[in-house]
């Protein structure tokens, strides 16, 4: 009974949802925004599990991903990559963050 209902309903793909999802919370969130300023509570402790569940995801997967490396070589070449990209990130942040306060302290 159940597929009967489901089969004839059509298919949205996952990304359509997600996209139908996201209009649809910044439509409400532009009409409604007293309510969403009272949500605001619920959000930063939304956000907070988040991060509690990505960082330990991302670690674990980095973890299984060197583990199961068999070429130590090109794992070496690609933690070199990374933090090559991480110092430039780094740095390119703090330097335009010095840029941005200078501005403010000129003025």
């Amino acid at each position: 009974m159940g597929n009967e209902l489901t089969s004839s309903m059509p298919q949205i793909s996952l990304n359509n949802q997600i996209l139908i999802t996201m209009l649809l919370g910044e439509i409400l969130g532009w009409f409604l925004q007293t309510y969403g300023v009272a949500l605001k509570p619920i959000d930063d402790a939304f956000l907070r599990m988040i991060k509690m569940i990505v960082v330990p995801l991302a670690f674990a997967g980095m973890i299984t991903g060197i583990a199961g490396s068999d070429d130590f070589k090109k794992m070496g070449r690609l933690g070199l990559k990374s933090m090559v990209w991480f110092e430039l990130a780094t740095h390119s942040g703090a330097v335009l963050s010095l840029m941005k306060e200078g501005e403010h302290l000129a003025q």
